[in-house]
């Protein structure tokens, strides 16, 4: 990741915060290496269990999880600067593949990313890429 700086923990903007989009994927491919984020981040719903024993659930925000057979994470965000934004996954037929789409609008997010991964699907890789 050569072409971002980040000056807080959380992504929201800041004065000399920036990234790219090859940069998100760097960090997605790298975080997609772990079977446990990986398993969190597929997930399609949480249930939180208050202290109270009261429970309450939380739907994952990344539409494409719903509609894209295959489609097994990742993020989704929006900030006024960055617009909406979804890191997304999926894994076909041993293929697995990792779109990034940046200063979009809803519903546009998913479908640019939905259309992103299915092109990156039909792709053959033969070996790694180079930096």
């Amino acid at each position: 990741m050569t072409d971002s700086n980040f000056v807080n923990p959380h992504g929201l903007p800041a004065e000399g915060q920036y990234s790219t989009a090859r940069d998100i994927a760097i960090a997605a491919f790298e975080a997609y290496q772990n079977p446990d984020i990986r398993e969190m981040v597929s997930k399609k719903s949480y249930v939180f269990v208050f202290n109270d024993g009261r429970t309450y659930t939380l739907p994952n925000t990344n539409r494409v999880l719903y509609e894209m057979e295959g489609c097994n994470g990742m993020k989704t965000g929006f900030t006024y600067a960055a617009g909406n934004c979804l890191v997304c996954s999926a894994s076909v037929d041993g293929k697995d593949r990792i779109s990034v789409v940046l200063k979009s609008a809803r519903p546009q997010v998913q479908e640019e990313s939905k259309a992103l991964l299915n092109w990156a699907l039909g792709l053959e890789f033969t070996g790694p890429l180079a930096p």
